[in-house]
């Protein structure tokens, strides 16, 4: 293809030097750190051309500054500053505990020095590019075009893996609810109450007290009613109790009709008083669920690990489900607390 025409290389810069901006949405930003007016100005026209928004600033504090309220794509920065080195700027930029957005940025550092020790120490700053003076303003262009191009592939890296830990935390919020009520579901109780328990061995709580809730013949309310209203009946019951719990507590679905309401630091005076809480809202105002109105009761095993109970989780299930048994065969509608192996369990709760 003898006639063909290729295209010169200052018109492939043309053609990309017009869609950058485009890519970015707006103007890409760049900041030039730069004491020497002279300097400033050259940098500031060998760059005009290709469409960045450019802000120049004579100090490295300046240009902290400028950093903190507006973050540039791009930072030019000469190494020698009267008040902090380009290399002190880009280490604050690069490696900030405060600010870790930052180290997005992509920083080229301007030298003078063709020493390789001053080259070392860029790098280790954070630098991502070097160029010595004096500068080519064909290279400067390039260096900052391929700048760029990085930075906008960096960027949307981070927001896609930003995107992927959302997705991921809500797929793990997702596996520990319960689909039906939107309570915390067994899997969550599996891996909250060892932690619980584990901070109370360690003093960081000083009591955990543990709910067992059942709904009382709840199997005559699916026979009577049907399974749907079984499960709205579910639903409106976990709303209740999530309304009526202490601010600390948690609520989790344990299997069928069974709740378990969870509340670290509580007294067993107060323990007490929530199981008589829990029973009142439950039992005094039916349950309007598909026009009709259901009276529901729950019964109530509860059991406090303490520093003379400290047991692990299967342990103070149990206990509480000891309790709940009692409760059940007592007559139902009512709550026991666990006093220890060898005692009456005591503490009746009746509405």
């Amino acid at each position: 293809m003898p006639n063909a025409k290729f295209p010169l290389p200052s018109e492939v810069l043309h053609i990309y030097r017009r869609d950058q901006p485009k890519q970015f949405g707006t103007k890409p930003r760049v900041l030039i750190v730069e004491d020497d007016p002279s300097a400033c100005r050259l940098i500031n026209r060998y760059l005009q051309e290709d469409g960045y928004d450019i802000e120049a600033v004579d100090r490295g504090e300046k240009a902290w500054q400028v950093i903190l309220t507006s973050p540039p794509n791009l930072i030019i920065s000469d190494w020698c500053m009267p008040d902090i080195s380009g290399l002190i700027l880009c280490q604050r930029v690069k490696a900030n505990a405060e600010h870790p957005e930052l180290s997005m940025i992509y920083f080229i550092l301007v030298t003078a020095y063709a020493n390789m020790t001053y080259r070392v120490a860029g790098l280790e700053a954070g630098a991502d590019e070097f160029l010595a003076k004096p500068l080519d303003p064909s290279e400067l262009r390039a260096r900052v075009r391929a700048g760029l191009r990085l930075s906008l592939v960096t960027q949307s890296l981070l927001r896609a893996n930003q995107q992927l830990q959302a997705q991921n935390k809500l797929l793990e919020s997702l596996s520990l609810t319960d689909a039906l009520t939107n309570a915390l579901n067994r899997r969550a109780l599996d891996q909250a109450l060892p932690q619980l328990l584990n901070d109370l061995g360690q003093q960081e709580i000083t009591t955990l007290a543990v709910l067992l809730i059942d709904i009382d013949h709840f199997k005559n309310i699916n026979d009577t009613y049907g399974h749907l209203v079984g499960d709205q009946i579910l639903q409106a019951l976990v709303g209740r109790l999530k309304n009526h719990i202490f601010p600390n507590s948690f609520i989790y679905r344990y299997g069928g009709e069974e709740f378990v309401c969870v509340t670290p630091n509580i007294t067993e005076k107060d323990t007490i008083a929530l199981c008589q809480q829990l029973l009142t809202i439950v039992a005094r105002h039916k349950f309007s669920v598909s026009s009709h109105l259901i009276p529901v009761t729950v019964s109530i095993g509860a059991s406090i690990a303490h520093s003379g109970n400290l047991v692990d989780a299967k342990t103070l299930l149990q206990q509480a489900d000891q309790c709940l048994y009692r409760a059940k065969k007592a007559g139902r509608n009512r709550a026991i607390l666990y006093q220890g192996e060898g005692q009456e369990l005591l503490s009746q709760v009746y509405i």
